[in-house]
């Protein structure tokens, strides 16, 4: 599943291909992701053994499957307590999920926001109490007003 997505996005495959394709193969393994998680749980160093992770194509396959389909995690909220429930075990760092789920609302804004804060960005004042409701629901706490940006300056969020 990782060579596949990496290499679909190889700067001379990907200028060539139907970008529709990119985007079917993204959801194969976004289903199949989450068919391996249901039965045997998220693929971490326990499950998979600390030599069999540390391979790049081992480890990363998963992140990068979510980070290339956060909008399928909001419209399908189970996915979600799934991966919080790996993160309860262990399995799964929280600052991951809120990344990926942080990425849709980047995509969508233009690079301009996010509402879980993480490395896509500061979230806005105005988002403060949605914010941390979200953190919530996936085990992180609320941030601190530092961690915040006044968004009606047309700030973006990584500068």
């Amino acid at each position: 599943m990782y060579g596949l997505d990496q290499g679909i996005r190889e700067r001379e495959i990907y200028t060539q291909i139907d970008k529709n394709l990119a985007v079917k193969i993204d959801s194969i393994h976004f289903v199949n992701l989450f068919e391996i998680i249901e039965k045997y749980g998220y693929p971490s160093k326990n499950l998979l053994g600390e030599a069999n992770f540390e391979q790049q194509c081992v480890g990363g396959a998963s992140q990068v499957i979510l980070l290339h389909n956060p909008y399928r995690l909001l419209s399908d909220r189970r996915k979600i307590k799934m991966l919080v429930k790996e993160a309860d075990k262990g399995n799964l760092n929280r600052e991951f999920i809120a990344t990926v789920l942080d990425k849709h609302f980047w995509w969508k804004s233009g690079g301009k926001e996010v509402l879980y804060g993480s490395a896509f960005g500061m979230p806005c004042f105005s988002s403060k109490a949605t914010t941390n409701i979200l953190r919530k629901e996936i085990g992180l706490s609320p941030l601190e007003d530092s961690l915040f940006i006044d968004c009606s300056k047309n700030n973006f969020l990584n500068e």
